[in-house]
């Protein structure tokens, strides 16, 4: 049996691995010269930089793919725990940590509100029933239907509470409120309308801990295609996926690319498209989906374009937590100037992250280099960094120098940026955001994807916010369920066995 992955994001990488150890001949096809989607390395101005932050949660779940093969995560890449998960910054000078033991974190948001620290248990038990709720084993049945796009709908039109009025239930302190909703900036989504089911990822978080991956997320990636490689998983890349042709039957018998100019041809069994529906609904055609897809799968815009400033330090920064969230002033106002546009931010909120030598595995030089991601309007909303760019730099750069880094300017090595338009051409993100769009009835997470067409029995969907999980993990679990299913229904005639085991069985 041939399976044929479409992508190199984690929910590519994860369903390619366990399609291969499940006994498919298992080739992968990448639009670009190298792997890794949002999460690849770049050159920017002279320097390497990632457009990903270096932070993980549950790496446990990487480990089982390596142990599909009798390997162990740790001999290839190497994770650092974080006790100090977040620091917020607020604009009257007060801060509030995220921190690891549920104790202390009752004690650090008793700094700001004792009444919210008395109702902070009650929060973190609402919010692992959603994560337990959103990783239920039924996702990996799921299928667009009546139900399930009823659902998506009114969920979308807000009948439902969002996060924010969510997050009210249990605390007053608005900056508590504030700290617990950035999950969902950071998924690209506006917490005054997305809904409350972003709250599971306090709880994957919790559960999971964080943890910084040494060399950043990229070298994450190279070592799972390593992985991938040793086991005869095939990678093209350059191959940028034009069309489907299915066969009488309706299943897709062959996927066609464009690769350096020419067409190619690759027949397959089994078809899994990582991302979900917004590269792939463009390339079927409508007669092949169902009135049901059509209606509540169509790819909609993103809620945030994402601007990134890396910056290299001549010292270091040991009193800079390794990731830290800072707030402006305002909050409701803020995000829908975001959302909606037509402007840039005056007073922005961004999240900084170091990649400091102990995280790249480079030499202890001195000084340190942070990433600094902060939401914007997406292209549809705001066009002008033809003329703005330069300037929104020298106003973020002043905001993290005010802020965070103080004597930034002094001690600056280096500072580039990538704004919206660089991660539309060169990372080919819709409108400019990192981030994944939902479909239009369900954007901000208010209903559940599917994991396979209705009409097309063979082509599968994987990724993150598929079946109602999100996140690095929930692209990583998505792949888990993806799998699951094909196993029941396509069985490989032919079951993997490791070549180590091969080996010995001849030796004996």
């Amino acid at each position: 049996m041939k399976a044929v992955v479409i992508g190199t994001g984690f929910e590519s990488l994860a369903s390619a691995l366990r399609l291969r150890a499940l006994g498919y001949q298992v080739d992968v096809l990448e639009a670009e010269s190298s792997p890794g989607g949002s999460a690849r390395s770049f050159h920017l101005s002279g320097h390497t930089v990632e457009a990903s932050p270096p932070a993980l949660n549950s790496p446990g779940l990487f480990d089982e793919l390596f142990s599909l093969f009798n390997e162990r995560r740790g001999d290839f890449v190497e994770v650092i725990p974080a006790q100090l998960y977040r620091r917020n910054l607020y604009a009257d000078g007060s801060h509030l940590d995220i921190v690891s033991s549920i104790e202390r974190q009752e004690g650090e948001i008793a700094t700001l509100s004792a009444d919210d620290a008395r109702t902070y248990r009650a929060f973190l038990a609402h919010c692992e029933e959603l994560a337990r709720g959103e990783i239920s084993p039924r996702w990996s049945e799921n299928e667009i239907d009546f139900k399930s796009t009823v659902r998506s709908a009114s969920l979308s039109l807000n009948l439902f509470s969002n996060l924010w009025k969510r997050t009210g239930r249990y605390f007053i302190d608005r900056r508590v409120r504030q700290a617990f909703s950035w999950h969902a900036v950071a998924a690209g989504c506006n917490p005054l309308v997305t809904q409350a089911r972003h709250l599971s990822l306090h709880a994957t978080e919790r559960n999971g801990g964080m943890w910084a991956v040494r060399g950043g997320l990229s070298t994450l990636v190279r070592e799972l295609v390593a992985l991938g490689e040793r086991h005869s998983v095939r990678f093209h890349y350059d191959h940028k996926v034009v069309s489907l042709c299915r066969d009488g039957s309706g299943r897709v018998s062959s996927i066609y690319t464009a690769h350096r100019g020419e067409r190619a041809v690759m027949h397959c069994d089994v078809v899994v498209c990582g991302g979900g529906a917004r590269d792939l609904y463009p390339m079927i055609q409508s007669h092949a989906l169902s009135s049901l897809e059509r209606f509540g799968l169509r790819p909609s815009t993103p809620s945030f374009g994402m601007y990134v400033l890396f910056l290299k330090t001549k010292r270091m920064y040991p009193e800079v937590a390794d990731q830290t969230i800072v707030f402006s002033d305002r909050w409701e106002g803020l995000l829908s100037q975001i959302q909606k546009g037509p402007q840039l931010p005056k007073d922005p909120m961004f999240a900084m992250y170091r990649l400091s030598p102990n995280h790249s595995g480079a030499g202890h030089d001195e000084g340190e280099t942070f990433s600094v991601y902060v939401p914007v309007p997406h292209l549809g909303r705001y066009t002008g960094w033809k003329f703005d760019a330069t300037g929104f730099k020298d106003r973020i750069v002043t905001q993290v120098r005010d802020r965070a880094l103080p004597g930034l300017n002094s001690h600056l090595v280096f500072a580039e940026s990538i704004d919206p338009r660089y991660a539309r051409d060169v990372l080919h993100c819709p409108l400019g955001a990192l981030f994944q769009p939902g479909p239009a009835v369900s954007h901000g997470g208010g209903g559940s994807f599917h994991h396979r067409m209705r009409k097309i029995p063979n082509l599968f969907l994987c990724g993150a916010g598929l079946g109602g999980v999100s996140g690095l993990s929930g692209a990583v679990i998505s792949a888990r369920f993806v799998a699951e299913r094909i196993e029941r229904e396509y069985p490989s005639k032919r079951p993997y066995e490791p070549l180590a085991d091969i080996a010995a069985r001849s030796v004996a």
